[in-house]
């Protein structure tokens, strides 16, 4: 990556109503919707950033908050926001990468410190099985599936445990430390991955177990010959010392540091020529962090900071880096062989499988996910509990006018409890399994579209169940007009309102941020 710069464009308020901070209306399109209330100005979060990462090479980005660590990275796999403007050239093997190159996504992985994008009544081998049938050809057989599966887990540690439910904080799984593990490991088994960026993995973790996880995520990566650049705040030498390259950017997103790590290069740049290497008592992240990026170095010209960035682009170092990156350019294919090269090292598609394969695992997980939440089992019990209630408060009607006009009542009742019911089900379970949907649609393990069909028909058998009991407990209790025909009329109106109750749950999920 050459010369990566990133605009970020001026917004402008979408209520421009409501500018009193305690207004319900603006709190509430803040909280729930998303609406931007506050003017931003525009602002460059990024500024002439350049580097080189080879095959099994890891890169360490350090960089105070705010400096455009996680912006480097989304712009380098090509997942910046639609509005954010990009400069520079992001390019493999020397040929220039663009929107064009869909199957870039798929080659460049990205995976972020949120661990609460798992489902958690799924194992760990199930959630690596999943991710190995989404990045499969479609045609490898359950045992090469499983060959793959079994690699990973070995080189990540997590053999042991293999069956063990990745959990969350109401089910008891996996250690911090070995979920964050699952969360990389995931994203591994591509097997056209070739580029890993990983956004801050270590937040939340202990000293041990963010070294276990760098240490086993360098080298599977050098195992796989796949390029790492992991961005983490405040580590300790022992694992900056893992790393093969580092990266250094200052408060305002310009490189003041790209090299091999070593110390004596690193004081070269960020200690001043009269400070000797006594000013040198702490860490790696000191050194780089506390001096040149101290508070009143962002209001004052010609600062610590300034002075790291100018000693950075006159040192040889730089020299060396903007050489390399000519080679590559100079060796790179010709403009006439670019795409029959890319074609060669690029997957061919956005999705490494069919439609049909994509339904068929898809549905399997979902019905794994459904025989395994308590709340498949209390809808059917709250279903019977419904049908007795209603049945018996409508039992004593008569066949007369009055009775005809309380019958309709129980239509009425019937058709309110199914249709709230069926929605107050689908809200909660729409946003946990959002969360997932959002991870694996970014990394392209299959479209959005066959997810959502999946969903649809996977909670049909569900719905006909639930309407069945209610209907099949108080329909000839009540005394309704007997007659199949005239019952499965009545089924099938509630049926019909539990796809209704179902969709409006979901149109009120996609809607809000939160529940």
């Amino acid at each position: 990556f050459e010369d990566i710069t990133v605009h970020v464009p001026e917004v402008a308020g979408c209520l421009p109503c409501c500018t009193c901070k305690d207004s319900p209306i603006r709190n509430y399109g803040v909280e729930y919707f998303g609406m931007s209330v506050e003017e931003r100005a525009a602002f460059y979060t990024l500024d002439r950033v350049s580097g080189c990462v080879k095959s099994g090479e890891t890169c360490l980005v350090l960089g105070k908050s705010g400096s455009g660590k996680s912006t480097l990275l989304r712009a380098i796999c090509s997942r910046l926001n639609d509005t954010d403007e990009l400069y520079g050239t992001v390019s493999i093997n020397g040929i220039p990468i663009g929107k064009s190159n869909q199957a870039w996504k798929r080659m460049c992985s990205y995976v972020s410190a949120d661990d609460g994008t798992h489902s958690p009544v799924l194992t760990v081998g199930e959630t690596f099985t999943f991710a190995a049938q989404c990045t499969s050809d479609g045609q490898s057989t359950n045992e090469e599936i499983e060959v793959r599966v079994d690699s990973m887990l070995e080189a990540l540690g997590l053999a042991h445990v293999k069956d063990t439910v990745v959990g969350d904080e109401n089910i008891r799984g996996v250690s911090g430390g070995q979920k964050r593990r699952v969360t990389c490991g995931e994203m591994l088994l591509d097997p056209n991955s070739r580029i890993f960026c990983l956004d801050n993995i270590t937040d939340g973790l202990a000293s041990t177990d963010s070294y276990s996880l760098i240490l086993q995520i360098s080298a599977a990566c050098k195992k796989k010959g796949i390029a790492s650049i992991v961005t983490l705040l405040q580590p300790s030498d022992e694992i900056v010392e893992l790393f093969d390259k580092l990266l250094v950017l200052s408060s305002d997103g310009q490189p003041s540091y790209f090299g091999p790590v070593d110390r004596d290069l690193l004081r070269s740049i960020f200690l001043e020529e009269d400070e000797g290497p006594e000013k040198d008592s702490g860490s790696i992240a000191d050194l780089i962090m506390n001096q040149p990026m101290s508070t009143d170095s962002v209001s004052r010209p010609n600062s610590m900071e300034d002075k790291a960035v100018s000693r950075f682009f006159e040192s040889p170092l730089h020299m060396d880096l903007m050489k390399e990156l000519a080679i590559l350019r100079a060796t790179a294919p010709s403009i006439r062989d670019r795409e029959s090269t890319l074609e060669a090292i690029l997957p061919n598609k956005k999705y490494s499988t069919s439609r049909w394969y994509q339904f068929r695992i898809i549905a399997s997980r979902r019905l794994k996910l459904i025989m395994r939440n308590s709340m498949t089992y209390a809808r059917g019990v709250i279903a019977i509990v419904f049908g007795i209630i209603v049945g018996s408060l409508f039992s004593a009607l008569k066949q007369d006018t009055i009775g005809a006009l309380g019958r309709s009542g129980y239509i009425f009742l019937c058709s309110f409890l199914v249709l709230m019911l069926s929605a107050a089900v689908t809200i909660p379970d729409g946003f946990r399994q959002r969360i997932t949907l959002f991870k694996h649609r970014d990394a392209e393990f299959y479209s959005g579209r066959v997810a959502y069909i999946v969903q649809v028909v996977m909670d049909l058998p569900l719905s006909f169940v639930e309407a069945t009991l209610i209907a099949s407990i108080s329909y000839f209790w009540v005394g309704m007009t007997p007659g199949a025909n005239h019952f499965f009329l009545f089924l099938g109106t509630l049926v019909g309102l539990e796809c209704v109750g179902q969709a409006f749950g979901r149109v009120l999920v996609a809607l809000s941020r939160t529940q």
